[in-house]
């Protein structure tokens, strides 16, 4: 599955709200970048992390998606 995909998906768990009601991902970080980071580091120690729908969102090098903790809103995207 594509990591914007899953972004979305564990966003929609998270915080358990329709894909509609969301912010498109791209005003947040480059889908295509993303997915060449995905498709160029095989290491999964090697990650990406970025703030989206008021959350930590943490990108392996391997393309496994963390959601985690809720980001304070003075510090959120």
């Amino acid at each position: 599955m594509a990591s914007s995909t899953q972004i979305i998906e564990n966003i929609i768990s998270e915080i358990n709200t329709p894909s509609r009601d969301l912010p498109p991902l791209y005003e947040t970080i480059d889908p295509e970048i993303l997915a060449e980071f995905v498709n160029s580091v095989e290491d999964e120690t090697t990650t990406i992390m970025f703030c989206y729908c008021g959350h930590k969102v943490t990108v392996r090098g391997d393309g496994e998606v963390m959601v985690t903790q809720r980001i304070p809103s003075q510090l959120k995207n």
